[in-house]
């Protein structure tokens, strides 16, 4: 069995486990801080799904918001454990992978995805919904406004 963290069909290369680069080159994929921060953002605004995963602690990352902020139709790699003021919903602002460590459910991720990139209904959708959810509770405005409520 192969270590929960790694893959599977990863190869021990000289003794060891080949580091995420290494894995990355192999696949040809180009790697490097030779984008742009607008290329970057635009790369995420035209997305038709943006993987995320949980932060530090199983927290939703400070990332995850400004996806939200863009539209973005989230794909978590587990269901939120985050405790949101208005509840982020699963299937409703983001779909999950509903991966757990030590299982072997990495062969099913291109599965659920190319499924959900045959609904483009579905993730429209959350697109639309993450819109609304930033403005209506992630934007300065309404965040002031929550912490406001609580100081009066």
């Amino acid at each position: 069995m192969l270590h929960p963290r790694v893959p599977p069909k990863t190869n021990i290369k000289n003794g060891r486990w080949p580091s995420y680069i290494e894995r990355i080159e192999a696949a040809n994929l180009a790697i490097g801080a030779k984008s742009s921060f607008n290329d970057l953002w635009n790369n995420h605004a035209s997305s038709k799904l943006v993987i995320i995963r949980h932060g530090k602690h199983a927290s939703f990352s400070w990332g995850g918001s400004e996806q939200i902020a863009i539209g973005s139709c989230i794909v978590m790699d587990r269901e939120i454990q985050s405790q949101f003021a208005v509840p982020f919903v699963k299937n409703t602002n983001y779909l999950s992978l509903d991966l757990n460590v030590g299982e072997d459910a990495y062969e099913k991720i291109s599965e659920k995805i190319q499924g959900w990139l045959r609904q483009p209904e579905l993730i429209q959708q959350i697109s639309k919904n993450n819109c609304e959810y930033f403005d209506n509770h992630l934007s300065c405005l309404k965040v002031g406004e929550y912490i406001n409520s609580f100081i009066k």
